[in-house]
């Protein structure tokens, strides 16, 4: 069997590199939003532990002045 050649114009190699690049582009941009993601998460966990703290805290300082009042 033989293996036909084909030819391929300047043009349609140019229009194959710029869309090689844009996926390359794309790929590396969602890469980044991924990274972006998972430190907003990280960061979210953070202030999620922080404000339950808070909460704690307020109800100490509640029962301790409901404690000397009553």
């Amino acid at each position: 069997m033989a293996i036909k050649e084909t030819k391929v114009t300047n043009e349609e190699l140019k229009e194959l590199e710029d869309f090689q690049q844009n996926i390359n582009v794309i790929t590396y941009q969602l890469g980044q939003l991924t990274l972006k993601k998972l430190n907003i998460n990280e960061e979210e966990d953070v202030l999620k532990t922080r404000y339950k703290q808070l909460l704690l805290e307020e109800k100490e300082i509640g029962d301790k002045l409901n404690y000397y009042d009553g």
